[in-house]
């Protein structure tokens, strides 16, 4: 065998680990709410009325807000 083929080898092992350890059992991942909307204190409300009505331990809210076209895009 080559050392190429040897440090490849050893490239694809590391990352094997690393994602295991990301994704492996034991990993808790915690789903995400995402809102983007306009800077409006009506969305702000809502949104935090939904924060308030969930259980905030087990979810991960994120509002961003930003322009028209930026909503948009974000939602792609």
């Amino acid at each position: 065998m080559s050392a190429a083929l040897l440090s490849f080898a050893r490239m694809l092992l590391e990352q094997a680990d690393i994602m295991q350890k990301h994704f492996g059992v034991g990993n808790k991942r915690v789903p995400k709410f995402c809102v983007s909307c306009q800077h409006y204190s009506f969305a702000v409300n809502a949104f935090v009325e939904v924060v308030k009505e969930c259980d905030a331990d087990r979810y991960g809210f994120i509002l961003r807000e930003t322009q028209t076209g930026s909503v948009s895009r974000s939602m792609n």
